[in-house]
């Protein structure tokens, strides 16, 4: 399964409320891609680091690895999603990620664009 690692990069205290997230195998990436969302409600300290397991959220590498291979040439698998918090006053927060599949390293690389990297 795929592990996600998050860190409360703010200054002050945070609760995870929910973490969103899809896999999309795609040539054309464009948002509203259906996102399965798992509650949480995990406090994290500043510069604290939590961990997800998509393990419930049915993403599995092995198949996102044979789907990839599959589309052919031009396709690319995504992941994408948000993470859902409290700042410590209580205001509700986002930040949204998206990392592209790296097959040649078995890895996913940060995409730099803002429609799914983002901060509000």
């Amino acid at each position: 399964g795929v592990e996600i690692t998050y860190v409360n990069a703010g200054s002050a205290d945070a609760t995870i409320i929910e973490i969103g997230m899809a896999i999309v195998p795609t040539n054309n990436l464009r948002p509203g891609a259906h996102m399965e969302i798992t509650p949480d409600r995990k406090h994290l300290a500043s510069g604290e680091k939590g961990k997800t397991s998509a393990a419930h959220m049915a993403i599995d590498l092995a198949r996102v690895q044979a789907d990839h291979k599959s589309l052919g040439p031009g396709t690319s698998t995504y992941c994408i999603g948000y993470i859902a918090y409290e700042d410590a006053v209580g205001i509700r927060r986002e930040t949204g990620f998206c990392r592209l599949f790296d097959p040649e390293g078995n890895r996913w690389l940060p995409v730099k664009d803002s429609e799914y990297e983002y901060s509000y």
